[in-house]
């Protein structure tokens, strides 16, 4: 049995990405709203604020190696088990719903509001509840800034 490693070039791994990167291999990206697409022998370049700034399909590993001398950086190749693919980051948010945010995601939205969102924005009448809420969401929101503006 083969598994597949998923490389994320998001927040979560922003911190541990530090210098500009050139990545050859196997990719997905959204077209649209309803279309995935799948790459392989593309080529991804990252720069060193894990911004992606240049992205190429069907190329060949003597176009990728020159690509990356062109940005001063070693190619990262990926074997034929790994792919890059979105983070799937969702940066719509709420801070009073940070608190219990990924929870009730198989409920319908009514569901959801009488089950989560409506019980636990009652405790925000908790000073102490309600500062220790708004500076992990606040926190939280400045720290992806710092990493991706």
């Amino acid at each position: 049995m083969h598994f597949l490693t998923f490389l994320f070039i998001s927040a979560t791994l922003a911190h541990e990405i530090v210098g500009q990167y050139v990545f050859y291999g196997n990719y997905i990206h959204s077209v649209n709203i309803t279309t995935l697409e799948y790459i392989t022998d593309g080529v991804i370049v990252v720069d060193a604020a894990g911004k992606i700034t240049q992205v190429e399909k069907s190329s060949s590993e003597s176009e990728a190696k020159l690509i990356a001398h062109n940005h001063g950086v070693n190619l990262t190749q990926l074997d034929n088990h790994k792919f890059i693919m979105p983070g799937l980051i969702d940066t719509h948010i709420h801070a009073p719903q940070y608190v219990f945010t990924g929870s009730g995601m198989d409920l319908q939205l009514l569901e959801w509001l009488e089950n989560y969102t409506f019980p636990r924005e009652a405790q925000f009448n908790n000073t102490k509840y309600a500062t220790m809420a708004y500076n992990l969401a606040v926190g939280a929101k400045c720290l992806y800034c710092r990493l991706w503006i």
